[in-house]
């Protein structure tokens, strides 16, 4: 967790300057990890859920307590994805 003492004393200016140096440090961090991502393996991924999507097959997304948040996130985000056309599905608007 991020150290974020009581800085009210300080001049607006320098805590500005303080939140953009964080910032500019996660950024860095950020960037150095995406980096480090295999694009083969994400290229596998989106296939075999494009290909279980064409044969209308189930995928399974699971987790337990902040990655179960993570699973149900990312099965709403790929749901979204696949509703074209809402007026067409019957209950849907």
């Amino acid at each position: 967790m991020l150290n974020c003492p009581d800085r009210s004393w300080m001049h607006k200016e320098d805590q500005m300057q303080t939140a953009a140096l964080v910032l500019e440090r996660y950024l860095d961090d950020f960037s150095a990890l995406l980096k480090k991502v295999e694009v083969t393996e994400i290229e596998t991924l989106v296939n075999l859920l494009t290909e279980a999507y064409k044969n209308d097959r189930f995928v399974f997304i699971i987790g337990n307590g902040g990655s179960g948040a993570n699973a149900s996130h990312l099965c709403q985000d790929l749901g979204k994805g696949t509703l074209h056309d809402l007026t067409s599905r019957s209950g849907s608007r």
